[in-house]
């Protein structure tokens, strides 16, 4: 019999305010969507443990980073250590793909320069008013490993996603 394998990794979820950065991690995690908008404070960091293939199990923490402003100075301390990112954009809001380019993988490669991310095109479940040429460019300008369209409140993709990055990352270990 194989010896049993524990991978552990830090991913973070970062992105404009209102994305749906706390739904996908609660997707991710306990596969529960919420009505009600709380904006994060700082950051809420979620564990989800999962067998991924048999005799090899992994442990993500999940660090859903606010978007707002305010928190930008503490940022750099819940990057550290992070081994990936998504990138998250909502549908219905192309300007928050294009503030990913401008603000937030700038922001990120900073502190974790060649980490993989993924591009995570929330709200799927809505209508989409993004060009999905916007999307592309977005991701080949961020160097992103994928896109995956997802629905937080739907939980379309959401497994795939998580487990896509984890894969990645496992093929640098």
């Amino acid at each position: 019999m194989d010896e049993l394998q524990i991978y552990k990794f830090k991913f973070v979820i970062i992105g404009e305010n209102a994305v749906g950065k706390t739904s996908l991690a609660r997707a991710f995690v306990s596969r529960q969507f919420q009505l009600d908008y709380r904006p994060t404070i700082g950051t809420n960091v979620f564990v989800h443990k999962f067998t991924l293939r048999p005799n090899l199990e992994v442990s993500v923490s999940l660090f859903d980073i606010a978007g707002q402003e305010k928190w930008a100075m503490m940022r750099n301390v819940y990057y550290k250590g992070a081994q990936a990112a998504f990138l998250v954009g909502d549908l219905t809001r192309q300007r928050s793909f294009e503030d990913l380019t401008k603000f937030w993988y700038p922001d990120f490669s900073t502190f974790c320069a060649g980490s993989p991310v993924i591009i995570l095109a929330n709200k799927l479940d809505l209508e989409s008013k993004t060009d999905t040429n916007v999307i592309e460019n977005v991701a080949k300008e961020v160097n992103a490993v994928d896109i995956v369209y997802t629905s937080a409140k739907t939980g379309e993709n959401c497994d795939e996603a998580l487990r896509k990055l984890v894969e990645i990352c496992l093929e640098q270990t």
